[in-house]
């Protein structure tokens, strides 16, 4: 056991240095020695202690008559926790490959959710296509495509965050690009820790009721860091109302309506539901896209991909 310890540390500790590549080397030849039922040619062993133990002696003798005493029951702990890292590091990296997330039970795409499923490559050898190409790859990603006249476009959202104003901008360029045959859906999901997210939602809805949603819409990303760090966002939504032609003592009383805030409420627990756990969340069709960074044609391309 003692040699397989030794053959993790030095191996990893080889990388480094010429040094320790020799006794990883060593290493080696006692475990394969072990492995077919033969003793180590070599005192292999106490070579590895007296090593471990005089490095440590000049520091703290109290600390290396410790692992002197304790050696071999170290070295038993130092190969069970590198089987456990390396089981888990499998188990994560497997999840990644298939699912996109190293722990599908407690990560960011529950097992079972709408979200997961989505995700799911169906096998880890789709996934890989999907994160390296091939023929296969862009099935692993999204379903379909069955090409139609118009599509249903749901974005998952908070006005707040940063990420969503740069997909504000791919939603407009999808919709001027395809005009009515995307049908677009935002959905509130404000987030708990930015302060003025929920009270932006409110203020889309208040202008919805006026048939102004989108306006506000575009409106709130493109002023997104002006009203983030003012003290007190609301006034600013109504200076945003005004600036949009809405009756704004009609757009106060909807801010401040339970309707509005049960809207927004009704659309976050939605997405709790479906497994949302990060926005912007884009479906096409009820499908999630699925993207490393987001670019203004990052909506339309997806978009194109399904119509006539």
């Amino acid at each position: 056991m003692i040699c397989i310890a030794a053959l993790i540390l030095f191996a990893f500790l080889g990388i480094f240095s010429v040094t320790y590549r020799k006794l990883a080397k060593e290493a080696w030849v006692c475990v394969a020695r072990r492995v077919t039922l033969r003793p180590c040619e070599t005192d292999f062993q106490t070579k590895v202690k007296g090593l471990v133990v005089g490095k440590l002696i000049g520091k703290s003798e109290k600390l290396a008559g410790f692992v002197s005493h304790h050696f071999r029951g170290l070295a038993y702990s130092i190969v069970i926790l590198s089987i456990i890292s390396t089981v888990y590091l499998g188990y994560s990296a497997y999840n990644y490959v298939r699912y996109q997330t190293c722990d599908p039970w407690n990560g960011s795409c529950p097992i079972g959710s709408q979200i997961c499923k989505e995700r799911d490559a169906g096998s880890f050898w789709a996934g890989l296509q999907r994160i390296f190409g091939g023929a296969n790859a862009q099935k692993s990603t999204i379903a379909g495509p069955e090409l139609k006249e118009s599509v249903e476009l749901v974005e998952y959202g908070d006005f707040q965050c940063p990420a969503c104003s740069a997909g504000a901008l791919a939603v407009e360029e999808a919709l001027q690009k395809y005009g009515s045959r995307v049908t677009f859906t935002f959905k509130h999901f404000p987030l708990s820790f930015h302060q003025w997210a929920t009270q932006a939602s409110w203020a889309a809805e208040a202008a919805n009721r006026q048939n102004k949603f989108y306006d506000m819409y575009l409106k709130l990303y493109a002023h997104q860091t002006e009203w983030v760090s003012s003290k007190d966002a609301g006034k600013l939504f109504e200076t945003y109302a005004g600036d949009l032609k809405l009756d704004v003592e009609k757009f106060k009383k909807d801010y401040a309506s339970a309707d509005v805030k049960d809207k927004v409420e009704k659309d976050r627990q939605e997405g709790m539901a479906a497994g949302i756990d990060a926005t912007p969340t884009f479906k096409i069709d009820g499908v999630t896209i699925i993207f490393t960074r987001i670019t203004p044609d990052l909506i339309s391309n997806e978009v194109g991909k399904r119509l006539k």
